[in-house]
């Protein structure tokens, strides 16, 4: 999961998406644009939580926008195209998979060291380093749909609706798999609360 972005990574301008879709099915490339730079960040976070690439994670992004370029004549009645892009994004990266066995992760200290530039004293440094790692190392053993629908909920902001179109289960399902993944990640991180 990527910690270096803020949790709400995605304002959605829900009031004049219609319209937007309507402009994009028109072949009107400013529509593309605008959709473009109003869920860049989110698909780029999503890519990135499911690749562990920035890279990857933008490649991933630009291909998403692309097949909704390419599938324009085919939205309508689209309930939510934050869940359709996200759908999208985890179905290239699904192919990704698939593909190039692409397994492995950033270390989270990187991406530690990415935000706090300047630790404020080598304590605090050295415990949020333990901490990240342990919650890292935790989220990795979830099981993968766990992760996914946990991911997709507390991180992406995703109803959970919208989450379990993306993921291709019931509502219910999502519900219960983000469920079984805050108990595991309870019993794992355990020792912090009793420290504090």
């Amino acid at each position: 999961m990527s910690e270096s972005a803020p949790p709400s990574r995605y304002r959605e301008d829900s009031g004049n998406e219609a319209e937007w879709l309507r402009r994009l099915g028109a072949n009107d490339h400013d529509a593309l644009n605008h959709l473009a730079r109003a869920h860049w960040s989110a698909l780029v976070g999503f890519a990135y939580d499911l690749l562990g690439s920035p890279d990857a994670a933008e490649d991933l992004a630009q291909k998403a926008l692309i097949r909704l370029w390419d599938n324009r004549n085919e939205l309508g009645g689209l309930e939510s195209l934050r869940a359709y892009l996200m759908q999208t994004v985890r179905r290239l990266a699904l192919n990704e998979f698939r593909d190039r066995k692409l397994r492995d992760r950033s270390d989270v200290v990187e991406r530690v060291r990415a935000i706090h530039k300047d630790p404020i004293t080598p304590d605090i440094h050295l415990e949020e380093r333990n901490l990240s790692a342990d919650i890292e190392q935790a989220l990795r053993k979830l099981p993968e749909r766990r992760r996914e629908a946990l991911v997709l909920v507390r991180f992406h902001g995703l109803s959970y609706r919208e989450a379990a179109t993306v993921m291709g289960v019931s509502t219910q399902t999502l519900a219960n798999h983000v469920c079984a993944a805050l108990k595991e990640l309870r019993v794992s991180l355990a020792p912090y609360a009793q420290q504090k």
